[in-house]
Order: C-alpha cells, then sequence, then structure tokens
C-alpha cells in the first residue's frame, strides 16, 4: 500500500466515514434509523367524523364529514346520528392493548355501537368505530346548541384524540296572549264606538 492510499483510509476513519458503529449510532444506518437513533418509533393517528343526513356519494355510500355547523345541518329532539372513529396504526411495530374511548357531549345519548374498546393494531394496519348515539327529548332542552364529540385513543404513554361537531335545536314556539279586558278598558272601548258611530253618521247627513 502506498503512502497516499494510507492517508486516504486514515482520513476517511478520522472523520467516520468506515465507522460502522457510529454511522448506527447516529441514525445513518437501518430503515428505522434519523431521530431514533434506531429504534422504531410507535405511533397512532385518530380520525372522528359524523355521518350526513342528508348527503351521498353517487353510489349511495354514506358522507363522512369532520363538522356539521348550523349552516350545514341541525339535529332534532329524537334524532339519530352516527359517528365514525378511525384509528390507525402509523408506526412500524405491532400495537397490543391500544385503548379506544369515545365521550358524549351533553345533548347526547348513548344508542348503539363501539365506545371503550381494548384491542390491537398491526403495523400499519387501520381499523373504524361507529357509534351511534341520538339528541335528548324536547322537554330536556330548548334553543340552539353546538356541541364537539371526543374520541380518544391511546397505548402505554402515547395518546391521540379528535373531535366532531353538530348542532342541535328545539325551536321555541312563542303564542301570544292578549290581557284580559277589565270594566275601565270596556267602557273605553264603548266610548270610542259610540264617537265613531255618532261622527259617521254626521257625515253622512252633511252628504245628505
Amino acid at each position: 500500500m502506498n503512502t497516499k492510499n494510507l492517508l486516504t483510509i486514515l482520513a476517511m476513519l478520522s472523520f467516520g466515514f468506515l465507522n460502522p458503529a457510529k454511522a448506527m449510532a447516529s441514525g445513518e444506518y437501518g430503515q428505522y434509523g434519523g431521530q431514533y437513533g434506531g429504534v422504531v418509533a410507535k405511533k397512532i393517528s385518530l380520525d372522528k367524523k359524523v355521518k350526513h343526513p342528508d348527503q351521498t356519494t353517487k353510489g349511495g355510500e354514506p358522507v363522512w364529514v369532520d363538522n356539521l355547523f348550523v349552516s350545514d345541518y341541525k339535529f332534532k329532539p329524537g334524532q339519530e346520528l352516527e359517528f365514525k372513529i378511525t384509528v390507525t396504526n402509523t408506526g412500524a411495530q405491532d400495537l397490543d392493548n391500544v385503548h379506544f374511548k369515545d365521550t358524549l357531549p351533553q345533548y347526547l345519548q348513548y344508542v348503539s355501537g363501539d365506545y371503550d374498546v381494548i384491542f390491537t393494531l398491526k403495523a400499519g394496519e387501520t381499523r373504524d368505530f361507529y357509534l351511534k348515539a341520538k339528541v335528548i327529548g324536547e322537554d330536556k332542552f330548548a334553543g340552539l346548541y353546538c356541541i364537539n364529540n371526543l374520541a380518544e385513543a391511546w397505548f402505554d404513554s402515547e395518546k391521540t384524540q379528535d373531535t366532531a361537531q353538530i348542532c342541535v335545536e328545539k325551536k321555541v314556539t312563542q303564542i301570544q296572549v292578549l290581557p284580559e279586558a277589565g270594566p275601565a278598558e270596556n267602557l273605553a272601548i264603548l266610548l270610542g264606538s259610540s264617537i265613531l258611530a255618532i261622527t259617521g253618521f254626521g257625515l253622512l247627513k252633511k252628504r245628505v
């Protein structure tokens, strides 16, 4: 080996180009290197949506949206609605004991479906959960309210959550009741009617 090649090898060693241990420690090698230093990341994501009661796709499938605002739709007392919660293992390891929980807000009550589940997720796997709820009875509230339905998923110390907003409304019907007239009011009405009658008779006599 000549002197030039020896100097080149020594220079590469000094900068760590030929040091596999250093390269692995800095995350330069391995499929899951980088910021995790060769450790496979564990991650989950959650997406919560509500089914639009008045819309479907061209194929007749439900339309799921993140939120239904006042301008989109207002649910009535006793009406049922449905939520879809999607949990995805976005990491590269299988996950055991993933916990999903849904918390219904005020004005909604549980009907059926998934709301508290423990399950497993393989790497890259996605699972959908469905929950039906109902707006409480009309005797329980009055007015217009927009509320958020919260869903959470977690494992170990990793936790994620998402909400879907809906609006509920009970229209208040106002009936105007006229006050009952007393003796004084009745006398005033009778007097006013007599004056109008006399005036009308005088005008009619002048014309004749």
